[in-house]
């Protein structure tokens, strides 16, 4: 339990800077987003299995700092990562 609380507190800081954003799309460079962790992204982030948009249950623990805003899609070949946010729902 103690390694998981671990891993999600890393992506605190990345969920924090999501919820700031205002706009509806936003594309980060793999610095800027571990400018933002002050950490290191793990080698399994240049896969799209890292950054899918599916819940934790699926065992990848970084997807929750952005689910509940955005979506996340990998740019591979830019080692971007481009966040849509969620439509509002009315």
């Amino acid at each position: 339990m103690q390694k998981l609380e671990t891993e999600l507190a890393k992506y605190d800081p990345l969920r924090d800077h999501l919820l700031k954003q205002q706009v509806p799309e936003l594309v980060m460079t793999f610095a800027e987003i571990e400018d933002v962790l002050e950490s290191s992204l793990p080698k399994s982030a240049a896969s799209p299995q890292f950054w899918a948009n599916t819940s934790r249950e699926h065992g990848h623990v970084q997807r929750e700092a952005w689910r509940h805003s955005y979506n996340a899609f990998l740019l591979a070949e830019q080692n971007r990562v481009r966040f849509v946010r969620h439509a509002v729902k009315s």
